[in-house]
């Protein structure tokens, strides 16, 4: 159950069924008990396939099912029904939210009753169904998500009960929210300062890392607002400073930081040829600020080397600065082993047709007009050493060091 290989919800959800049916044929005397339920859930949350909710609900239901029939130690708890808001919230249902908060309801109703004060939520059951609604991407999920975290902040007042104290999970998830709700990224930022200074007044559970810090830099990226990149570049300097002057060390760059500046930059707007060329000074100087300390914050990869090329495209003028600064992206992309598909993508709308074509060679079977079709497997083997394959899952933190020319401020002037 906690291996999390392929087939090992199935088979933990097997195991149980048989001790059910053993245990209902009379041959044994031993009884799946809460323990034994919860762990079939949390393989399930593992395990992450579309049917893992309903899946866990229908455990739940043979668990409680059991409890009423007599088998005392399936009593559902606190324990159990965490583990199938956990379900929902990794899932992509629609309807994940929404049952989360069911639950979490239904927790409340139950630590009520006698008997039931091990129903009663913890911060792992706010921070889960936080986690739920954050993934709904709505405008309301902001609000959702501040309203339980200050539910879950007035109960621990309250009680002073260690379980129900919000965390850095909880904290972070609640950026989350704000972040994919599109909209208002100060108030992620000032979650954020609010985290820092309860740590910095000895809070250690809620000491913000790079994690918290990266979440906030989507809420600005993945914002509409114009100038969106030079505050995504002042998030990453904070970082940057807090971390070197020993204020918190989790707050250390990773290459996800770099990205996530990157990205910000790429879907930023301008107006005038000025502040074009404002957004192109953060992306490069983003770019070689983590080339200059690598490792130490990681080694640009390929979404790297691809949002850059992106605002390229979006943020300089055709001409033959846009054509050079595009080329030197390409061959240092090369030279790092991270060619992609992305990168390819982006490449085709920075460059003319002329200079694509150059540099694709005999990988680009497509005709100019036509829709793009290229064949990665005719690319030099060292172009692609370290880019995510296809069916693979992406590595955002390569493993070695490797030199490359870098794109250079200079090389824009």
């Amino acid at each position: 159950a906690k291996s999390g290989e392929r087939g090992g919800a199935d088979r933990a959800e097997a195991i149980l069924r048989h001790m059910e049916e053993r245990h209902e044929s009379q041959a044994t005397e031993v009884n799946p008990d809460a323990a034994s339920y919860t762990t079939v859930i949390h393989a399930l949350s593992r395990n992450r396939q579309r049917s893992s909710p309903e899946r866990a609900e229908d455990v739940r239901k043979r668990m409680e099912e059991a409890y009423k029939n007599g088998n005392k130690a399936a009593r559902p708890n606190a324990l159990s029904y965490n583990a199938i808001i956990n379900v929902w919230a990794k899932s992509n249902n629609r309807n994940a939210a929404k049952r989360a908060l069911e639950i979490l309801d239904l927790m409340k109703k139950l630590k009520s009753e006698p008997g039931r004060s091990d129903c009663r939520p913890d911060v792992f059951t706010y921070t889960s169904v936080i986690d739920a609604v954050a993934k709904q991407g709505r405008a309301t999920s902001a609000d959702q998500a501040e309203s339980l975290l200050n539910e879950a902040e007035e109960l621990y007042k309250q009680t002073g009960d260690v379980k129900m104290k919000p965390n850095v999970r909880t904290y972070t998830s609640v950026i989350n929210a704000i972040a994919r709700a599109k909209e208002n990224p100060e108030r992620a930022e000032i979650i954020l300062d609010r985290m820092q200074e309860m740590y910095e007044a000895g809070d250690e559970a809620v000491k913000p890392d790079v994690v918290s810090f990266n979440a906030v830099l989507n809420a600005w990226g993945w914002s509409n607002q114009k100038g969106k990149s030079q505050k995504a570049y002042t998030m990453y300097q904070k970082m940057v400073e807090i971390y070197k002057s020993g204020k918190n060390r989790d707050a250390k760059p990773d290459i996800i930081t770099c990205n996530s500046v990157l990205n910000a930059c790429a879907f930023d707007t301008a107006d005038n040829e000025s502040e074009r060329a404002q957004i192109m000074d953060i992306a490069v100087e983003t770019l070689e600020n983590f080339q200059a300390v690598a490792p130490q914050f990681g080694h640009p990869n390929h979404l790297t080397f691809g949002n850059v090329l992106l605002s390229i495209a979006k943020h300089m003028p055709k001409g033959e600065l846009r054509e050079t600064l595009s080329e030197t992206t390409f061959w240092q992309c090369c030279k790092a082993g991270q060619m992609s598909a992305f990168v390819i993508t982006q490449l085709e709308q920075a460059v003319t047709d002329e200079t694509f074509r150059e540099l694709m060679g005999p990988a680009l079977t497509s005709k100019s007009g036509d829709t793009l079709v290229f064949n990665m497997g005719k690319l030099p083997r060292e172009w692609t050493r370290f880019a995510p394959k296809a069916g693979k899952k992406k590595d955002t933190r390569p493993s070695r060091k490797r030199n490359a020319p870098r794109v250079t401020k200079e090389g824009m002037r």
